[in-house]
């Protein structure tokens, strides 16, 4: 039972963060923050990783049950899709920063 009320408890909290995510003035500045968008995608990687690779061992699986071949594969697609995951979020954050920047110009020469 108390697992019931932990998923419960995450989604109406992910729910609010949602929510306060799309009511909150700034967000396009929010999104296009180089900085803040790389470390966003390295923590969502990272956490997303985390629960794949702990979830698979808590079947029964240990990790020193695994060799060491396997182990450097793991990293090595954590280490690819970590590089991936930030280089393509921040590629994203500059293109919304250069579209807001043009935006912000439009404005002034349009007045």
């Amino acid at each position: 039972m108390p697992n019931v009320l932990c998923w419960i408890a995450a989604a109406v909290l992910l729910g609010c963060l949602a929510w306060l995510d799309k009511a909150m003035p700034g967000r396009m500045f929010r999104t296009s923050n180089i900085w803040l968008e790389g470390i966003f995608a390295g923590l969502y990687f990272l956490i997303y990783m985390s629960l794949v690779i702990f979830g698979s061992f808590s079947g029964g699986l240990t990790w020193d049950a695994v060799d060491a071949g396997e182990k450097v594969y793991v990293f090595l697609i954590c280490a690819v899709g970590l590089a991936a995951g930030v280089s393509i979020r921040t590629v994203l954050a500059r293109k919304r920063r250069a579209n807001l920047e043009e935006q912000d110009k439009f404005q002034e020469n349009g007045r």
